[in-house]
């Protein structure tokens, strides 16, 4: 984070910074296979910003 000068905005999951974050409905470690079935992936962030997911409705997906 220091190198890339960004500290302030990664580094950790808290408002106001970015993450990449994928919210499964069960522990992967257990099961990889539900990375397989889109409707076990509630939702995907990418730089904070919700962009798919099967808890997102899919119209309104990219709009702003």
């Amino acid at each position: 984070d220091e190198v890339l000068g960004a500290e302030d905005l990664i580094g950790s999951i808290r408002p106001g910074r970015w993450a990449d974050l994928v919210v499964l409905d069960a522990d992967p470690l257990r099961d990889p296979a539900i990375l397989l079935d889109p409707q076990r992936i509630r939702l995907v962030l990418r730089n904070g910003v919700p962009v798919a997911g099967a808890d997102l409705d899919p119209p309104s997906i990219g709009l702003s």
